[in-house]
């Protein structure tokens, strides 16, 4: 009884664990958990001088899955999109769930060339997949768009997923299914103007 009543514990902690650092949907890091690790990360790339790169995923048009597939066609694009990028990354990469359709993947001692590089390996492979939907054995094609920012001299983590946010937008508005990067005090216009109009 004792031995049960201590594995039932372990295992509840562990749920436990599981649901506050974990995306129910996908498995990977929740939001929460994601930039913890990260703000962790990024200290020990500010330390040794070693470059740290954001990638910002937005999965292109996925409101029209939904509205045509149903939600449950959407969940499944959500966990093949996550299973495509985990087989894509390095073990000292942090991925996660940030959002909706974002997913943000951050990527220490990695400049942001190579982060390009791989954001654009990664649009290229994204292209040719076709996904299972388990409705009359239809396939989907989906794209993404990437908003890219690398570490800079004064930069916080916030401030490097913001610069992201606002690269992904200027794919959004060069028609999608491509990837950006924002150096500091780089000013997209278009930016500007959204929020004049906001």
């Amino acid at each position: 009884m004792v031995i049960w009543s201590q594995q039932s514990k372990l295992y509840m902690l562990m749920r436990l664990y599981r649901q506050a650092t974990l995306d129910p949907l996908t498995g990977i890091y929740n939001r929460r958990m994601l930039l913890q690790l990260a703000q962790k990360s990024l200290e020990a790339c500010e330390q040794s001088k070693q470059p740290f790169t954001v990638l910002l995923f937005d999965i292109d048009k996925f409101k029209r899955v939904n509205d045509t597939w149903g939600h449950g066609a959407g969940d499944d694009v959500l966990k093949a999109f996550t299973y495509f990028i985990q087989e894509k990354i390095r073990k000292t990469d942090l991925f996660g769930r940030y959002g909706g359709e974002e997913f943000i993947l951050f990527l220490p001692n990695c400049d942001h060339q190579t982060g390009q590089e791989i954001a654009d390996r990664m649009l290229d492979s994204l292209r040719a997949l076709e996904l299972d939907i388990d409705i009359m054995d239809t396939k989907l094609r989906i794209t993404s768009s990437v908003g890219i920012s690398s570490l800079s001299q004064g930069d916080s983590l916030s401030s490097l997923i913001e610069r992201a946010d606002r690269a992904l937008y200027e794919c959004k508005d060069a028609g999608r299914d491509c990837a950006r990067f924002h150096p500091l005090g780089y000013v997209y216009s278009q930016n500007e103007r959204r929020k004049a109009v906001a």
